[in-house]
Order: structure tokens, then sequence, then C-alpha cells
């Protein structure tokens, strides 16, 4: 998951926890919207029971 949401357009960095079950993005801010849905995606693939909270 990590390493396919790296890939995005605008990705800055992309760090995924498994001790605390949450993935950090670091993302340019006229991309991050897009990056949070495209990142879903990539996500409900992998684990379709993932929960998305954004923080800004």
């Amino acid at each position: 998951m990590e390493t396919e949401v790296s890939k995005l357009a605008g990705v800055k960095s992309a760090a995924l926890s498994f001790m605390t079950q949450r993935l950090t993005i670091e993302a340019e801010d006229d991309r991050a919207d897009a990056i949070v849905e495209e990142s879903r995606k990539i996500a409900y693939k992998i684990e379709p029971e993932a929960e998305f909270k954004v923080l800004r």
C-alpha cells in the first residue's frame, strides 16, 4: 500500500505504520483531495475494511 501510494503524482512521501495502523502521506496541497481519493482506492483493494481520517 505504501509503495503504491508513494507512486501517485504529487505525493512527496508515504509511510505506513503497522503498529498504529496509520498511513501518513505528505503531498502537494493542490493535489491533496485527489491523492486522498486515489489512496482510498489503493487501500480498499488491499484492505477492504480500511477506514480513512484526513488530518491537515
